[in-house]
């Protein structure tokens, strides 16, 4: 699910008084970019002329290059491992708009997967800005994949198997809350008691939780630092492994969470689930086993 958008509408009018001053200060620039999600680390070079040249490195090798103005791509090429041209196609206005600023990237456009509020761009943050003198042509767009992948594409590969390891581990954070959240509801208060129900769910939960956030701390450092050394220094132990066994089959954490998916796709996991809810949920559940 992609991250919820860090500016309103009203962010974004307020911000376009400053569209000269920041495609002013986007000459020569290098934008090293975290997100959207189906994107992850990618680069935004912007020659002097405001040429934009977008390089989205993908895990098998190949290469997406969008090759446009400030406000959106105008063609979009594709190159196998080896750097030969796969795909090259004119764009539509529509097709794939951004807006750059200092600090964020806002995309929008057809060839994007659809949102649940189909108005809302996506976005990406900007975790470093270099100097960038050259200037973009065919040549330069295959030699510049090469020295990405050189340089980068290793620790993209690390950054993006480190943020699903995050994921991960939050959707095991949830499926213990799911598995809290029914248990009270199925079992008696005075078998949840004896074995300290409570307080194991509470020990799990802020274990999980500083442990997501030294992960998070750790992520963004490197995004920065491009140094992967630090993502070694986060261990993720499991979290069920100090549930007490108060029933013979305690449902599966994967589960419980794929149930809640299949019931209520695409909702904010913030909102609080109704009693009601949570049994639909263990019921459908019960089930599957």
């Amino acid at each position: 699910m992609d991250k919820k958008i860090p500016i309103t509408p009203f962010d974004i009018i307020r911000r376009m008084k400053d569209v000269p001053e920041i495609l002013k200060w986007s000459r020569k620039k290098h934008l090293i970019v975290s997100g959207p999600e189906f994107w992850g680390i990618h680069h935004i070079y912007i020659d002097n002329s405001l040429k934009h040249t977008i390089f989205c490195l993908k895990t098998d090798l190949t290469t997406h290059v969008f090759i446009g103005i400030p406000t959106g791509a105008k063609e979009w090429r594709k190159y196998d491992k080896d750097v030969n041209l796969l795909l090259s196609k004119q764009l539509n206005n529509d097709s794939l708009e951004w807006k750059i600023y200092k600090d964020i990237v806002l995309y929008k456009g057809k060839m994007l997967p659809t949102k649940e509020i189909p108005e809302e761009p996506y976005w990406g943050e900007v975790v470093e800005v270099e100097t960038f003198n050259d200037d973009v042509n065919d040549k330069w767009i295959v030699s510049k994949i090469k020295e990405l992948y050189n340089k980068y594409g290793t620790v993209d590969n690390e950054i993006e198997k480190f943020k699903s390891k995050i994921k991960d581990y939050k959707d095991d954070l949830f499926g213990i809350t799911l598995f809290y959240q029914g248990t009270k509801l199925l079992q008696p208060s005075s078998v949840l008691e004896a074995v300290n129900f409570d307080k194991h769910y509470k020990n799990i939960m802020n274990r999980g939780e500083t442990i997501i956030s030294k992960a998070e701390e750790a992520l963004k450092e490197v995004k920065i630092s491009h140094d992967t050394d630090r993502f070694r220094e986060i261990i993720f132990p499991p979290l069920t492994k100090d549930m007490p066994p108060i029933i013979d089959t305690i449902p599966r954490v994967k589960l419980l969470i794929e149930t809640y998916d299949e019931l209520f796709p695409g909702r904010d996991r913030k909102i609080p689930l109704t009693n009601q809810e949570i049994m639909l949920i263990m019921n459908r559940v019960l089930k599957k086993f």
